[in-house]
């Protein structure tokens, strides 16, 4: 009688933990319709936006990245899929290490990539963050190098691809002495 209650209660744990976990789509539309549902089981009256977004992060986790298009390439493309894209998001883990998710989160927020000269740039910040969270990118179109930057607290700043300022890429050291104080 003992033996069969432990079980029983292992296996209610386990169902309500594994019940903690969103799911993991493989479609942005398998998502987007999770998204809505999220959306619609809470109102934002009562638990703001910030409210709203973790519902769905709980309830669908984060929405699957968009790869690259055949037609456009990486130009035009939102820098927070960019680089979760199984094309690209290799070379931004290989730079940025441990920060990876760090980076990420700060390009949430963000404009679409543009091409200026030889290279492919991008940069966001983190949500409800008030500026304080950002990242920029730069992508080689010749060579397919890749360099990146953070900023945290709005007053430190990381380097990924390159060691110091003076030699990152033209559109980093803008962003850089945008944002230095």
């Amino acid at each position: 009688m003992k033996l069969s209650k432990i079980i029983i209660c292992a296996l209610i744990g386990a169902s309500v933990a594994g019940s903690a976990y969103a799911k993991k789509f493989e479609t942005i539309n398998e998502w987007e319709l999770c998204r809505d549902r999220a959306e619609s089981s809470v109102s934002q009256l009562e638990v703001g936006v910030a409210g709203v977004e973790a519902e769905i992060k709980e309830k669908c986790g984060e929405p699957p990245a968009k790869e690259p298009s055949s037609l456009t390439g990486i130009v035009g493309m939102h820098p927070y899929d960019l680089v979760r894209s199984n094309a690209w998001k290799s070379r931004f883990v290989g730079i940025t290490n441990e920060n990876y998710q760090q980076f990420v989160d700060r390009l949430t927020v963000a404009d679409e990539t543009v091409l200026e000269g030889e290279w492919v740039v991008g940069e966001g910040l983190a949500p409800h963050m008030g500026g304080s969270e950002e990242a920029a990118f730069a992508i080689n179109t010749k060579t397919g190098d890749v360099f990146a930057a953070m900023m945290e607290d709005g007053k430190k700043f990381s380097k990924f691809g390159f060691s110091a300022w003076e030699s990152a890429p033209p559109y980093l050291q803008k962003w850089f002495d945008s944002h230095k104080q």
